[in-house]
């Protein structure tokens, strides 16, 4: 499919698959030159009082960051696609974040919504000021620092993590 177009095509994904790493090595491998982690989906909601069907915005929170941090630092680096990570992002702790895990892009909807597009430039000095401070020269030096290929803790993304923390609690 991707061939057929003589433009990059990127791919945004729902987190609710199975084998998700072989699922985003395959669309790469077919031709997709990104890949945005993750959509969000349409989340209807039944009113009991009335009995209908409600849809309203609700816009994404600081907590919905860790599926797609999760997946963008388990495939950064490890395919050959620009990776955008989408979904929590408030402020510029979120968007450091999904840059260690390797993100290309930081996609922050949510964000510009509630404060308005000149909030922008608050994220973005933000980033700055946070490289300064800690003598990072590039958003390319900062980007992927903590993904699975480049993390020392590499555990924490697999089971094995998972089990830690369980008997840790």
């Amino acid at each position: 499919m991707c061939g057929s177009v003589a433009i990059p095509v990127a791919v945004k994904l729902t987190p609710f698959l199975s084998s998700f790493g072989h699922f985003a090595t395959t669309l790469v491998d077919s031709g997709a030159a990104g890949l945005v982690l993750f959509n969000r989906l349409l989340e209807p909601d039944i009113d009991l009082g009335t009995m209908t069907l409600t849809d309203r915005l609700e816009l994404s929170e600081a907590g919905e960051t860790r599926v797609p941090m999760l997946w963008t630092a388990l495939l950064a680096g490890r395919i050959e696609a620009s990776l955008a990570a989408s979904g929590g992002v408030q402020d510029v702790t979120g968007v450091v974040q999904y840059l260690l895990a390797g993100a290309d892009v930081v996609m922050t909807a949510a964000a510009l919504i509630r404060h308005d597009i000149a909030y922008m430039t608050a994220l973005t000095g933000g980033l700055r000021r946070w490289m300064e401070v800690r003598g990072i020269g590039s958003v390319a030096d900062l980007r992927g620092m903590m993904s699975w290929r480049q993390s020392p803790g590499r555990e924490a993304f697999t089971r094995a993590g998972y089990l830690r923390i369980l008997e840790r609690y």
